[in-house]
């Protein structure tokens, strides 16, 4: 089975989009930052004898920051994606899927995933994302994908071949 669709920086964004909130490092970064910030936050509220203006600061952080952290962190990954992409990878991309595994073919290069190299998959609205690693996913963009058959055979093949539990909630 083949699968031809052209690669754009936008598809390593959205698989970003899923990661972020997911990921145990942005948690880590996430409340050390928010940890940090409150402590020194709270020290200026006690020195300034509960000021209502630095009150009112801290307490809009304590509020704030769990809120605006994933949309800044997505930002700023969307502008490294955009400054610093590989010009091999976007660009004309075939998928050679059988019972072997996944082939990633571009003019440029070519990269071979056995099915056991996989060990989480997720379906979110326009991709199919298969991690090999906690940090690294194989994209299937579905726009890729012809017709409701082609979806399905490529749906048999994970159900034959994954070898984990396949999250296909969309979000």
């Amino acid at each position: 089975m083949e699968i031809k669709f052209e690669f754009v920086p936008d598809d390593l964004f959205q698989v970003q989009k899923d990661f972020v909130p997911r990921s145990v490092e942005h948690k880590k970064i996430k409340w050390t930052i928010y940890s940090l910030i409150s402590l020194i936050l709270l020290m200026l509220v006690v020195r300034s004898g509960f000021d209502l203006s630095v009150s009112v600061i801290f307490l809009g952080w304590l509020i704030g920051f769990p809120l605006i952290y994933n949309p800044l962190a997505l930002w700023s990954i969307k502008r490294h994606i955009q400054k610093h992409i590989d010009p091999k990878l976007p660009g004309l991309t075939t998928l050679s899927v059988n019972d072997e595994g996944i082939e990633r073919r571009t003019p440029l290069y070519r990269v071979f995933f056995d099915w056991s190299q996989f060990i989480s998959g997720r379906e979110i609205e326009a991709y199919y994302l298969l991690y090999v690693s906690d940090k690294e996913a194989f994209i299937i963009p579905k726009r890729g994908i012809k017709d409701k058959v082609e979806m399905q055979r490529l749906n048999d093949y994970f159900d034959r071949h994954l070898n984990f539990e396949w999250a296909r909630q969309p979000f």
